[in-house]
C-alpha cells in the first residue's frame, strides 16, 4: 500500500482536532470516551510541534496518525505518539509512518541529532518497530499507569537512524 501523509502544525490545530472529533477509534485510543470529548477541549491536546496524518493513496481514507515534539526537551525530538487504524495494522504500517515521522523531525530539527519515546508495558507491536528503526531501551518505569502498566523509555541518534533504514524509501 502506498502512503501519503499530510503536516498540520500549531497553526493547524482546529483542521486536526476536527478530524479526530469524527473518528471515534482514534479518540478511544487517545483516552476519549464516545464522542464525549468537546472541540474546545480537543484542541487543548493537540499542542505538538507537528501532526502528520497518513492517508492510503488509493482510497484517501487515514491510516495513521504520529505526533512529535521539541518542546519538552531542547536537545531531543520526543516522538509523543504513533497510531494506526485496526483495519491497517500488522500491515508494516506502523514502521513505515515511524520511519516518515522521525525523518520529518530530524529534518524540522536539524540542529538536534538525538530522540526519545515511550511504550506502554506490553506494546510489543510499538517495540517491534522502535527496535526495527534503531530505538535502543533505555529505562523501564513501572507502575506509570492507572491500571498498574509500566513504561519503557527508548533513546535513538540520528546517525543510528539514518542507518537502520536507510534502504526505506519515503512516504513522500
Amino acid at each position: 500500500m502506498k502512503l501519503r501523509y499530510r503536516l498540520f502544525q500549531d497553526t493547524d490545530k482546529e483542521t486536526f482536532s476536527e478530524l479526530i472529533l469524527h473518528d471515534l477509534e482514534a479518540q478511544a485510543y487517545l483516552g476519549w470516551q464516545d464522542g464525549e470529548m468537546s472541540l474546545e477541549k480537543l484542541k487543548s491536546h493537540t499542542s505538538w510541534d507537528f501532526t502528520l496524518v497518513f492517508y492510503n493513496t488509493e482510497n484517501k481514507e487515514p491510516v495513521a496518525i504520529s505526533m512529535a515534539d521539541a518542546r519538552f526537551n531542547p536537545q531531543r525530538i520526543y516522538l509523543a505518539s504513533l497510531y494506526v487504524i485496526d483495519t491497517y495494522r500488522y500491515q508494516g504500517i506502523g514502521t513505515q509512518v515511524a520511519i516518515d515521522t522521525m525523518r520529518f523531525a530530524f529534518n524540522q530539527y536539524a540542529d538536534m541529532d538525538k530522540a526519545y519515546t515511550y511504550t506502554m508495558e506490553g506494546n510489543e507491536a510499538a517495540e517491534k518497530i522502535n527496535r526495527s528503526i534503531g530505538f535502543k531501551a533505555r529505562g523501564f518505569y513501572p507502575e506509570m499507569f492507572a491500571n498498574g502498566k509500566g513504561q519503557r523509555y527508548w533513546t535513538i541518534r540520528k546517525q543510528d537512524f539514518e542507518l537502520a533504514t536507510s534502504e526505506v524509501i519515503d512516504a513522500n
